[in-house]
């Protein structure tokens, strides 16, 4: 399954200099998808963030920086919307 979504990253990622593919739309969808596969339900959030932002980083954006408050709401919030969206995937 991590091969298959290798391959397609590389492909997408060829593909977003010739199509004009959103590059933060991109590194969400590939984010999105580990989280999905990802057979815990706390998600893998430091591997998961590594592939956000050297995403975003090799196409010229911006980090993205998750959880950096202190009461723990960024972490609520990304678990919920990661939850959420995994079930539209079933």
């Amino acid at each position: 399954m991590v091969t298959q979504m290798i391959k397609q990253i590389e492909f997408d990622v060829s593909q977003a200099a010739v199509s004009g593919l959103d590059s933060i739309m991109l590194a969400a969808k590939y984010t999105h998808i580990f989280v999905v596969m990802y057979p815990f339900v706390d998600g893998n959030g430091r591997l998961c963030r590594l592939i956000l932002n050297s995403m975003l980083l090799k196409s010229g954006c911006f980090i993205v920086c998750l959880g950096e408050d202190s009461d723990g709401k960024d972490r609520h919030d990304y678990i919920e919307i990661a939850l959420g969206a995994s079930t539209l995937d079933s």
